[in-house]
């Protein structure tokens, strides 16, 4: 494959770093908890809410976001959904309470919701099918690079010049984001699409009920009524856009181009599996194995800097076997490292649990570019900004069932494993009886074998895929 005219790089480079600017401050935040908690007064459900309003306000309004770009042109969405990303940091950094920076934090999800689904649809448009590829595989880079600094920068600047600073640091990078976007990326004119109230309203209510249904911030009752209210808006919502035809958020044209439909699938594997994946090796690393919190955050490190050097070499795979083959390939072993990270806790033994964290990078990296490649490949260019919501969409589900399926299954873990009520609730707070230790790292493994069936499921879709699906197109129509 012949590289790319540096100046073609200019415009993705320039997306790519909005996109660190995001992963970072989704990843940073949480770092900062307990000084945010002793400088503003507050209480631990209260602080909870500084990330679950975060979240809640980012994904709510995804598929609308996605319409936008499509109306008004995606790159003037992404400079607007940049610019009040920034001015939402100085509020955050500016907060004197706790309700000040949620309600600044819900500003800057708005933000970063209204960026997400843009660059898919831009590099749609901008990018080349010969190097696309390359390109997603920079952008999977990037996404590594800021989940790997994110923690240490926090933990820094907390401890430095104070946790105001991990909001700070978004206004320079902000500011560059917008100037080099507004420089380095084409104009893209948006089409005349209708925005559907009904439905942004429902899809709305749909996300945000099952996004606060999964946070720690409610009681179980709370949470399992939101979480059954969001999937019945949910219902109504699909029956409601089944209606519209074009005119709905979510295009009935869309989910009908077979390849797109199995990259939204896939990567709503790929997402509940990475946000599932940390709880269960860290509770066992801490609660069964007697880790230090710092010991069992570096057990997940290989995963992260697998991630970060692999992404651009896998990126030039994509193009030279496709994303099909690749993606495949990639699922397949991580089937192979959930269930090594299984058997690692079963026997204890730490160097294993490593080499199933370094395998496991490996495999993600093999995922999500290819299953983002799959995803644009099949797209027209007028279903850019719906096709890019949808996709984000999926990923954002893929995170709430993974938070959900991680919770229910660490309580069922532990009510199998406790002897009575009181070790129950032992165990819930971290305070594992050093006899049940053994059967504690049992019930953490048969959570990460769940895992792997869920990787093999995705693996066995794209095998089915592969065998029925024509070649697949040079390019999008």
């Amino acid at each position: 494959m012949t590289s790319p005219p540096g100046r073609r790089w200019a415009p993705v480079l320039s997306l790519c770093l909005g996109f660190f600017l995001n992963s970072l401050d989704g990843s940073i935040v949480a770092v900062v908890t307990p000084p945010v908690m002793r400088d503003l007064h507050a209480t631990t459900d209260a602080v909870l809410w500084v990330t679950s309003a975060y979240l809640l306000a980012y994904a709510a309004p995804l598929l609308l976001a996605g319409r936008l770009g499509d109306r008004y042109g995606p790159r003037r969405v992404y400079l607007v959904g940049t610019a009040v990303f920034v001015v939402a940091s100085v509020g955050c950094a500016l907060s004197g309470t706790v309700g000040q920076l949620v309600a600044a934090r819900v500003v800057q999800g708005l933000g970063a919701a209204l960026t997400a689904p843009q660059s898919m649809a831009i590099i749609l448009r901008i990018v080349d099918t010969s190097w696309r590829g390359a390109a997603m595989g920079v952008w999977s880079t990037v996404g590594a690079l800021a989940n790997l600094v994110a923690p240490p920068l926090g933990g820094v600047l907390a401890a430095t010049v104070g946790w105001r600073w991990v909001f700070w640091v978004n206004v320079p990078l902000g500011l560059v984001v917008l100037l080099l976007v507004a420089r380095q990326v084409p104009v893209l004119p948006g089409r005349d699409v209708r925005l559907p109230v009904g439905g942004t309203v429902l899809s709305a209510a749909a996300l945000g009920a099952l996004t606060l249904g999964v946070q720690a911030t409610l009681p179980t009752w709370a949470s399992a009524g939101l979480l059954a209210l969001g999937a019945g808006l949910g219902v109504v919502f699909w029956r409601s856009q089944a209606r519209l035809g074009e005119a709905a958020l979510i295009p009935a044209r869309l989910l009908s181009i077979r390849p797109f439909a199995v990259a939204v699938a896939v990567v709503l594997v790929l997402a509940l599996v990475v946000t599932a994946l940390p709880f269960p090796v860290m509770l066992w690393a801490q609660n069964a194995a007697g880790m230090s919190s710092s010991q069992a955050g570096l057990l997940l490190l290989p995963i992260g800097l697998v991630g970060a050097f692999a992404g651009a070499p896998i990126g030039r795979l994509v193009d030279r076997v496709g994303p099909e083959r690749l993606a495949a390939r990639g699922l397949a072993l991580a089937v192979a490292a959930t269930a090594l990270l299984a058997v690692a806790l079963l026997l204890r033994s730490v160097p294993l649990v490593l080499v199933g964290a370094t395998v496991y990078g490996l495999a993600s990296s093999a995922s999500w570019s290819p299953t983002s490649v799959l995803s644009l490949r099949s797209l027209p260019h007028d279903l850019g900004g719906a096709g890019s919501a949808v996709y984000n969409v999926a990923r954002q589900l893929g995170m709430i069932i993974g938070a959900a399926l991680t919770s229910v299954g660490v309580r069922l873990a532990l009510t199998s494993v406790a002897r009575d009520h009181d070790e129950l609730a032992a165990m819930v707070a971290g305070d594992v009886p050093f006899d049940a230790r053994s059967a504690y790292g049992v019930a953490m493994a048969a959570l990460l074998v769940v895992l792997t069936l869920v990787n093999l499921a995705g693996a066995v879709l794209l095998a089915r895929y592969r065998r029925t699906s024509p070649a697949a197109p040079s390019a999008a129509p």
